[in-house]
């Protein structure tokens, strides 16, 4: 199970990465704040265990360095194997957490689900840090297998440039710094430190596309496609990536307005003097911001919105985790109450919903308190007691996707406070949340959007 000497591909005696190349590969993805946390995703292979060496070497003097490991319970010994990484690195006195993923697991599509879990789980481990980064392992060869596997799906100019070396997730930072390096040179790297590792033998079973298609890559070569030929594309889809971005993001600063209430309006004649491409993007882009989602709403569907919305048709529509309301000139669209996770404990740091950052460091005792959305019951109830409420200018559906302070009380749940609304039961509450601090920020595409962060 645990390898001290790897199979190395590629050349028989391929060059380690140095320290500088890794510490070079660092810069380019930084700047980083003084007091920054690294979160090294850990899962006892060698790539990421290559990765925890080489970040525990570069970490400045007041930055801190997290392992973490997913158990993800799917393996008879993936508990023992979690343990395992725990002994290495606290060896190296690096802190180390092991996460689990509790609950029933999928019989189908295992590893898309186990992925989302992962992430899920390594995120909210970093929204409870500030400043944390989260860092993955992911090599020159995970990229060629993405692209490939997109190919394989149909995928269009974005899914075939495949993974960038940073982006945000769950309102997390994610870095690959190994993106640019073989994986025979982590290997290489690894054995020169003497470092054991765990072998997964999941990444035998060809019951995996991803394994499948390592397995052909001989037979690619064979026939020209190369890794410096496969490189090279992903390149050019990257460079073409950029010129749509660019648009996509001139399209959304003229024609899109976010508001802190967490919705957004399309101004539809601004919007559709661009090209189809550029427009129905900036449309998929606003859908999964306002839904909280990782990932824009299928093309088919999209592309279906798309029409009706371009025919200037007064209409409402749901997609994606959205309600999306126009009156024919304007375009609203607001999160779907329905859709959203009923209640959700309240911590010191949490993004609620993909849409809200929230911070209660310094607040009462939260323990039978949640956060939840205000719902169509308590709009209802807070306006009973607060009737001026009502001549907010903000569209109906939006209101009940904003978050909301409650407690459950006698077999209902019960208002406390809605914050934006400046709505508290009583002065007492108030007073006992006035640390707490909500502010939009969808996760999706932020920085491309100019949304303050």
């Amino acid at each position: 199970m645990h390898r001290a000497d790897p199979r190395i591909s590629g050349s028989t005696h391929p060059e380690p990465i140095s320290v500088d190349e890794f510490n070079d590969a660092m810069r380019a993805l930084g700047p980083f704040p003084d007091d920054a946390v690294f979160v090294c995703a850990v899962s006892g292979g060698g790539d990421s265990m290559a990765l925890c060496h080489f970040l525990n070497l570069w970490i400045g003097k007041n930055q801190k360095l997290y392992a973490v490991t997913v158990d993800h319970g799917l393996r008879p010994e993936s508990t023992a194997e979690a343990r395992q990484v725990n002994q290495w690195l606290c060896e190296k006195n690096i802190a180390h957490h092991i996460l689990t993923w509790d609950g029933q697991k999928p019989d189908r599509n295992i590893q898309h689900h186990a992925r989302a879990a992962r992430y899920d789980l390594l995120t909210k481990f970093c929204t409870d840090r500030s400043n944390a980064f989260l860092c993955t392992a992911h090599h020159q060869d995970d990229q060629i297998e993405t692209f490939l596997s997109r190919l394989c799906r149909g995928s269009g100019v974005y899914g075939l440039s495949g993974m960038s070396a940073r982006q945000i997730h769950n309102g997390t930072v994610i870095l690959r710094p190994f993106l640019q390096f073989e994986k025979s040179r982590l290997s290489a790297a690894l054995t020169n430190a003497r470092q054991n590792w765990i072998e997964d033998p999941s990444n035998n079973n060809d019951r995996f596309t991803r394994v499948k298609l390592r397995q052909l890559r001989g037979t690619f070569a064979d026939l020209g496609l190369d890794a410096r030929r496969l490189l090279r594309t992903i390149d050019r889809m990257q460079s073409a990536r950029s010129v749509i971005e660019r648009q996509v993001d001139s399209c959304a600063a003229e024609s899109v307005h976010w508001s802190q209430f967490g919705f957004c309006q399309i101004d539809g004649a601004l919007w559709a003097k661009y090209d189809q491409e550029i427009a129905m993007r900036v449309l998929g882009e606003c859908l999964a911001s306002i839904g909280g989602g990782d990932y824009t709403p299928r093309y088919d569907s999209l592309y279906e919105l798309y029409i009706g919305l371009c025919g200037g048709e007064i209409l409402t529509r749901t997609l994606g985790g959205c309600i999306i309301e126009s009156d024919g000139a304007v375009i609203t669209i607001m999160r779907e109450h329905a859709a959203i996770a009923a209640a959700t404990d309240i911590t010191a740091q949490l993004v609620w919903d993909g849409r809200f950052e929230i911070r209660a460091d310094g607040t009462p005792d939260a323990t039978d308190c949640f956060i939840a959305p205000l719902g169509i019951d308590g709009w209802r109830d807070i306006v009973q007691s607060r009737p001026d409420l009502r001549d907010i200018r903000m569209p109906v559906h939006a209101k009940y996707a904003l978050p909301a302070i409650k407690m459950h009380c006698a077999g209902v749940d019960e208002t406390l406070a809605a914050p934006h609304l400046n709505y508290w039961k009583d002065q007492k509450i108030q007073n006992n949340w006035s640390a707490l601090s909500i502010n939009f920020r969808p996760r999706h595409h932020k920085d491309a959007f100019g949304l303050p962060i």
